[in-house]
Formats: C-alpha cells, sequence, structure tokens
C-alpha cells in the first residue's frame, strides 16, 4: 500500500509541476536561481526528515567524504551534463523528434538495471516499455489520429548532431537512475542522506556555474519575487525528494513510469483548467485519452510480469 501511495504522489506532483510553474513562475526569473532554491528547500526538508526520524543516529557515524562523492558526485554531475546536452538538443530538433528521442531513457534505464544490478526483463515487460514509449508520444501528439501538420527540414549535419545529443542525455539519464538504484537498495543508503548530499553538489556546482556573473541581476533577472514563486519551487523539491524513495523501494523502471503517467496527469488537468471553453476545445483529445489507457496497459504488464 505505501508503495501504492508513493507511486501515485510522485505521479500526481509530476502532473501538477507544470501548471504551478505556468500560474506561478515568472518568465523573468533565472532557470539558475530557481534551481539553487528547489535544492535549498529539498536540502532543508531531507534534513529535517532525517533528524525528526532520528536515523541520522544510525548512518551519520559511517558517512565519509569518500563514500558521499561516490552515492551523488558522480550522478550529480550527470544531471548537469544532461540537462545541458537536453538544452541544446531540444533548441536544434523539432520538438516531435526530440520529444522522440527523450523517451528512449526508460530502455536506457532498463538496460543499465541489467548490466548494474543484474535486474532482467521479461518479455512481456520489454514489450511494456516499448508500449509506454508509444503512449507517451500519443499523449504528445507526435502519433495523431487526425491529419498531421507539416514538418521542417534541418540541415542534416545539425539534425545529426541533435540527435546525438539527445540520445547521449537519454543514456545518461538511465546510467544515473540505475546508479541511484544501486546506491539505495543494493548498499542500502538512507535516500534522506541521499538527497543532501545530491542537493549539496548541485549547489556547489550551481554556484561554480554562475561564478562571476549575477544570479539575480542582468538579462532575464529575478522579476518580480512574491511568495507565489515559492509554491512551484517547493512542490518540485518534494518532487525530487519523492526520486529517491520511489527509486529506494520501487526501481528506476517503475520511476519512469511514474514520469509517463505524469505527463499524462498534465494533459487532463491541462485539458480542464486551461482550455479556452469558448473555442469548443473543453475536452481531452483521442491521442490523450489512448495515450493514458496505452499508460495503464503498460505499467499492468510491466507490474503483473516479473521475470
Amino acid at each position: 500500500m505505501f508503495e501504492i501511495i508513493l507511486f501515485l504522489t510522485f505521479a500526481v506532483l509530476s502532473g501538477v509541476q507544470p501548471l504551478l510553474v505556468k500560474w506561478f513562475m515568472p518568465t523573468t526569473v533565472k532557470r539558475n536561481v530557481i534551481i539553487l532554491c528547489q535544492e535549498l528547500v529539498k536540502l532543508i526538508i531531507s534534513l529535517l526528515v532525517l533528524l525528526i526520524t532520528s536515523d541520522y543516529c544510525i548512518d551519520i557515524p559511517d558517512w565519509t567524504f569518500k563514500s558521499a562523492i561516490v552515492a551523488a558526485g558522480v550522478p550529480s554531475i550527470m544531471f548537469v551534463i544532461q540537462n545541458h546536452c537536453n538544452l541544446f538538443a531540444n533548441q536544434i530538433l523539432q520538438p516531435v523528434t526530440f520529444v522522440v528521442l527523450n523517451q528512449t531513457k526508460i530502455v536506457w534505464t532498463a538496460v543499465w538495471c541489467f548490466l548494474l544490478l543484474k535486474q532482467s526483463q521479461s518479455t512481456i515487460q520489454i514489450i511494456s516499455l516499448l508500449l509506454v514509449i508509444v503512449a507517451t508520444l500519443y499523449l504528445r501528439k507526435i502519433l495523431p489520429l487526425s491529419k498531421p501538420k507539416n514538418t521542417i527540414n534541418n540541415s542534416e549535419r545539425v539534425l545529426s548532431l541533435g540527435v546525438t545529443l539527445a540520445l547521449f542525455a537519454s543514456f545518461l539519464s538511465g546510467l544515473s537512475g540505475s546508479m541511484s538504484q544501486l546506491t539505495l537498495q543494493v548498499n542500502n543508503r538512507n535516500p534522506h542522506l541521499f538527497n543532501i548530499e545530491l542537493s549539496i553538489v548541485s549547489i556547489v556546482l550551481l554556484i561554480i556555474s554562475t561564478m562571476g556573473t549575477s544570479i539575480f541581476g542582468g538579462s532575464g533577472g529575478s522579476g518580480r519575487w512574491t511568495w507565489q514563486v515559492w509554491i512551484p519551487i517547493v512542490t518540485q523539491a518534494f518532487s525530487g525528494i519523492l526520486v529517491g524513495l520511489v527509486t529506494k523501494h520501487l526501481g528506476a523502471v517503475t520511476k519512469s513510469f511514474g514520469n509517463i503517467f505524469g505527463i499524462a496527469i498534465s494533459s487532463l488537468l491541462q485539458q480542464l483548467l486551461l482550455t479556452d471553453r469558448k473555442s469548443g476545445q473543453d475536452g481531452l483529445s483521442i491521442e490523450e485519452l489512448v495515450g493514458a489507457c496505452l499508460c495503464a496497459v503498460s505499467l499492468w504488464l510491466h507490474v503483473t510480469n516479473p521475470i
């Protein structure tokens, strides 16, 4: 029951987050500032939970700087590289191409879980992984059931670079997720301690990346900061904490399923809350309904057919 609640909470937060950003986050706020605040909030919450649960009495005496670097340093660096690759790939590729390539990360996660954790997938589970990619494409309306739009040609060299970056980012996503699962499950590291380590390393990397520039000033500065800005920051921090818990208790592959379900929830909420009803487009599209159904079927297949 705990695992079900954990999975659903993670999926709901992933789905609600884009709406909270749209409603409460000014476009003028620098991305580095947002990420820095998120990591600080995640650090504080994880530290409080660690202290309240008295887990620090067990974990802190055995803690070493080397173990922290091995556990959190490498995944954090991978996250930074992955984010930059995704940023450049998103700028180069058409949105359709980028989303398709980005969804291969769930396959890479399964591959790395097999290589690092010796977790094999049954034939039906492999089919479910491919099915969830198709579900995502329907949710993003990349596999339309209506007349497709014209596409824009890109130069072959630029397109090749974008594809390479997107695939490399998916590769790193699968590797970092599997390494996190190895740390949390096999090495039995406390997820709250792991989140603290990840946040500290991420904060250090963010500070280094912004050295020599004004974090809050300049072009695209801090904008108007109100208390509402902290709503998506706090929810994203909680979502980051749940990533560690879901990975520890359910695994990196199931975490990827949670992200896909978040897309389905986000599509549903956007249709219900953001669609202009005067335009007559106040219902879910066929693509979104098909994608949501495929998500449910793929998760059921994966959970009920272990090797």
